[in-house]
């Protein structure tokens, strides 16, 4: 994924969430955080073990109960 395919799933889910607050975890994060041409080449992807926390952890606080 490059920083304008980031930016365009950024504005398509917060248009569908009706929420301009959009948080990017993992990897693509550094997308927008730092300039593309001082992204090393190859990407670095998170370890599923800490997927799965992310995922467990967001799912905690964002439930309806």
């Amino acid at each position: 994924m490059n920083r304008e395919q980031l930016e365009h799933v950024l504005r398509a889910a917060s248009q569908i969430a009706d929420d301009p607050d959009v948080v990017v975890i993992g990897s693509q994060s550094v997308l927008g955080a730092i300039p593309e041409d001082r992204l090393p080449r190859d990407t670095l992807e998170l370890d599923p073990r800490v997927t799965r926390r992310l995922e467990r952890w967001i799912g905690m606080y964002t439930s309806a109960d």
